[in-house]
């Protein structure tokens, strides 16, 4: 009593046992708050996947949830940004971005570009970012 349930697992998820049953603590939170079980994902708005306060979260499709990843950088340095050579061999930076489609229900990509500059190359990967996931795009800050 008075203790916080639940304990850690190997992702920093916390789970509750209830009945035998294994729950995520965060589902479990909104489920209690809103009297209904989330039909879609729940987001950790702060990426701290054990702070289940209600203030950090929100629900979220599984599109924008894995837009606020924050760990998903290519090894440009740069999230959207890959490389390319071109026939005389000079590097190419690529802008593309990956999203479920709400209608389709499927992964799409779309191509956004050829620059020559990775910044370049993520300055239109952000701004497609933005128009697609909107709130729930992880920006660089």
């Amino acid at each position: 009593m008075g203790d916080r349930a639940g304990s850690p697992d190997e992702h920093g998820y916390v789970n509750i046992v209830i009945g035998q049953v294994k729950y995520k603590a965060h589902r479990l939170a909104w489920f209690y708050a809103n009297l209904a079980w989330p039909v879609d994902d729940i987001d950790h708005i702060n990426h701290i996947k054990g702070d289940n306060r209600l203030s950090n979260l929100r629900c979220a499709t599984r599109s924008q949830n894995l837009a606020n990843r924050r760990d998903y950088v290519s090894s440009t340095g740069f999230r959207g940004v890959t490389t390319t050579r071109t026939s005389s061999g000079r590097v190419r930076y690529v802008a593309q971005i990956g999203y479920i489609s709400p209608l389709e229900g499927k992964q799409v990509h779309r191509f956004l570009g050829h620059y020559d500059t990775p910044e370049e190359a993520h300055e239109v990967y952000e701004l497609a970012a933005k128009m697609i996931h909107g709130e729930y795009h992880y920006g660089t800050a």
